[in-house]
């Protein structure tokens, strides 16, 4: 498993290297590196999901705010400027997907940038726009992607 890690870890700053030069920078064999590979693929959902997720380089982050009531999340969420794209271009990140939600959070923002201080930045924007009804807010980082068994529909009613 930590030699499956070290492939992907490599594959991760760099997405197009070829078996060849991962093996040789790793001090793997070919044949070794080939299979690590191909069992990543063998299924191509997940193929999709895990070659996606590497895409340019970028490090994925959720961001989590918790706000002091749910009238401020509608109020307040779309008439500020922090979801500017020219300021999102600025600071080195893109969104991938927002969400209000119920529960311990109330946004839900997933965010893909470069490093972890372009996500800090913004989110240092983000308490400075809804200081005053912002409670909480959280970063974390996704590590990578999974698939679940083949049988998750039957996982998912057994809640």
């Amino acid at each position: 498993m930590h030699d499956r890690k070290k492939v992907f870890e490599l594959l991760r700053t760099n997405p197009e290297m070829n078996v060849k030069d991962i093996a040789k920078k790793l001090g793997f064999s070919v044949s070794k590196v080939y299979k690590i590979k191909q069992s990543s693929k063998s299924k191509k959902k997940r193929n999709l999901l895990f070659s996606n997720f590497y895409l340019y380089n970028l490090r994925h982050f959720i961001v989590l705010l918790k706000m002091k009531s749910s009238f401020d999340v509608e109020n307040e969420l779309f008439t500020k400027d922090t979801f500017n794209d020219e300021k999102l271009k600025e600071m080195g990140l893109s969104i991938d997907f927002s969400f209000i939600t119920f529960g311990p959070s109330d946004i839900v923002i997933g965010v893909s940038s470069k490093d972890i201080s372009e996500v800090k930045m913004f989110c240092n924007s983000l308490k400075c726009d809804f200081h005053h009804s912002l409670m909480d807010l959280d970063i974390i980082e996704l590590v990578k992607p999974f698939t679940l068994p083949s049988d998750h529909d039957s996982l998912r009613y057994k809640v």
